[in-house]
């Protein structure tokens, strides 16, 4: 079946978007409140890096195997979304880097939105594929948040093909990135080392 325009669009979009608030991160210069904007950042890093492991996690089941057979042990026993909703945390990080909740929800209220159509289209393949095996799946198992992790159902076995999971790593390591990158612009900064404008904007 083929891509929907959505998803052909996902990883430009998603990039962009990225590329857009690392800027803000950058440039942004909230309120002075050293120990809390630290804190931020460490609460960034964590998600971050829960992001990257998530994502990790999830491809382990998916590469592959996406569009022939129906994930449904390991993540996506509790979240029919798992690589998804990894990626909402990591985006969540990268609001974070931003050090203000303005920026930091107006990038996961898009993110939400624009991930909805996505999964929607996914969704009706999925079912287009798999019919009563995905309807039966779909009426168990939530669409994004884990509302019963205790359901969480490992498997005894997975393939995993090497090279798109090796993409997945890089695709996932994208995150980490993006916090050093942000990290080593405000330490050049900090030491006057790189002339950027920081005080251009304010969001609290």
């Amino acid at each position: 079946m083929a891509r929907t325009l959505f998803e052909k669009s996902r990883r430009v979009l998603t990039a962009a978007a990225l590329v857009g608030f690392v800027c803000l991160a950058v440039i942004n210069n909230p309120p002075e409140r050293p120990l809390f904007n630290g804190l931020l950042h460490i609460m960034s890093l964590a998600l971050l890096v829960l992001a990257f492991i998530g994502r990790i996690w999830a491809a382990l089941y998916l590469v592959g195997r996406k569009s022939k057979v129906l994930c449904i042990e390991g993540p996506f026993s509790i979240s029919r979304n798992p690589l998804y909703l990894f990626s909402f945390l990591g985006a969540i990080g990268i609001g974070l880097l931003t050090e203000s909740f303005v920026l930091t929800a107006i990038l996961a209220i898009a993110y939400l939105m624009f991930y909805f159509f996505i999964i929607r289209d996914e969704e009706r393949r999925l079912d287009g594929l798999f019919g009563t095996g995905f309807a039966e799946y779909r009426s168990r198992v939530p669409r994004f948040f884990p509302l019963k992790p205790w359901r969480h159902c490992r498997g005894t076995e997975v393939t995993v093909q090497i090279r798109p999971f090796i993409q997945s790593m890089i695709d996932s390591s994208v995150l980490l990135w993006a916090y050093c990158l942000v990290t080593l612009a405000d330490t050049l900064m900090g030491g006057q080392m790189l002339d950027l404008p920081p005080n251009l904007l304010h969001f609290p």
